[in-house]
């Protein structure tokens, strides 16, 4: 009986060409396989596909980022009214609370001439 021993160089190189035997597809000639075009060629299908895939997300990204800046200063443009109604709105406010202390001066002023005309009329 004749023992055949395997270095261990061997060793490790052989399940390496079994296991890339077992990933290898299959070629187009199963009817299954052959309606698949991702396993014909599938390296040039796969480098194709993603480069689209790549130059759509890049040209989607430029589109995003070109809306992200027009938003962006619609916001900018959008808070810089607000606070200047907001100042406009103060300064309104102010005035009114002027306009009232005036108003109530004045009626008290009235209220103070009506009791001395009333007092000097009884008299």
């Amino acid at each position: 009986m004749l023992v055949s021993f395997m270095s261990p160089m061997e060793a490790c190189v052989e399940p390496r060409a079994a296991h890339s035997k077992s990933l290898a597809s299959p070629g187009p000639d199963t009817s299954e396989d052959s309606e698949r075009p991702e396993l014909v060629d599938a390296t040039r299908y796969d480098l194709d596909r993603l480069e689209r895939a790549v130059s759509e997300l890049a040209q989607q990204y430029a589109q995003m980022r070109d809306d992200n800046a027009t938003l962006n200063a619609s916001l900018d443009l959008r808070d810089a009214r607000i606070q200047e109604l907001e100042s406009d709105l103060e300064s309104l406010g102010q005035r009114r609370r002027t306009a009232i202390e005036r108003v109530e001066r004045l009626v008290a002023e009235l209220d103070r001439l009506d009791s001395e005309f009333d007092g000097e009329a009884t008299a």
